[in-house]
């Protein structure tokens, strides 16, 4: 019944070629559209990735094929690409794809909704990882946000301290200043500006553990402790009043929605 279910809608998708799908063990079904065009056959591993490519297309082929669960049973990767692109202006025109964009806006407001329990383990998906994939990429001071390149030529590294350098003058020191930086990632930029200041002291919070332990052994390492503290904490069970508070590249994490209480929270 899914399978048939399936194949009404994936015909939907088809104005050209055939794509020929498989559940698990099962045969194959060839999807033909009226057309003649690029051909590709899939075998997937369970119900739950049928169900993703009949509800986003655009997006299921591609990440179930990298999840493995989406396999080439004949020809290659190439072959289903040329289908998906010989067909995409289609299915954008689609009345059964404007029907699913329609709910998925529908439903955007509930995911936008950024609860201290879901950002934790958002935040844990996307940093708590090994330190040998961020530094193949990042700089020394693990900057995970844009650098600022004076010329195209400049160094990462370079642009980095740029950055850094422009952020701390924006935030106009004042000796003995207490700076809470929200969303300190791997405590860069607080150690950062207590470099610039020999007087100042920094506190900076962040979700992610992988990232706590990094900022505070490096504090250790640049025998920064006596200044630099940080927490596992959401920004908003922080309390305690500060003379300065930053944060760069937090707020995709708090989302639009949440805007008005991050700000809110900064003010008090």
């Amino acid at each position: 019944m899914l399978i048939r279910f399936a194949q009404y809608v994936l015909h939907q998708f088809l104005a050209v070629g055939q794509l020929s799908i498989a559940l698990g063990d099962g045969p194959m079904h060839p999807i033909t559209a009226g057309t003649a065009g690029p051909q590709a056959a899939i075998r997937l591993t369970h119900r739950r990735v049928l169900w993703r490519l009949m509800l986003h297309p655009d997006l299921a082929f591609g990440e179930s094929y990298m999840d493995g669960d989406l396999q080439i049973e004949s020809g290659d990767i190439d072959d289903l690409m040329a289908l998906l692109v010989a067909n995409r202006e289609h299915w954008q025109n689609h009345w059964l794809a404007r029907l699913v964009l329609a709910l998925d806006t529908r439903l955007a407001r509930f995911s936008g909704l950024n609860f201290p329990g879901r950002a934790k383990r958002n935040v844990a998906h996307h940093y708590d990882l090994k330190d040998s994939l961020f530094d193949n990429f990042l700089d020394p001071w693990r900057q995970y946000s844009c650098a600022y390149f004076r010329s195209p030529d400049e160094p990462l590294a370079d642009a980095q301290i740029t950055k850094l350098s422009r952020i701390a003058a924006k935030l106009r020191l004042q000796p003995h200043d207490h700076v809470l930086d929200i969303g300190c990632g791997w405590g860069g930029l607080a150690r950062a500006l207590a470099v610039c200041r020999q007087d100042v002291t920094v506190t900076g919070i962040t979700l992610s553990e992988q990232q706590f332990a990094h900022a505070r052994q490096a504090a250790e390492n640049a025998g920064l402790g006596d200044r630099l503290a940080f927490a596992l904490r959401d920004y908003r069970h922080q309390t305690g009043t500060f003379d300065r508070i930053v944060s760069v590249g937090m707020l995709e994490h708090v989302g639009p929605r949440g805007f008005p209480v991050f700000f809110d929270k900064v003010r008090n």
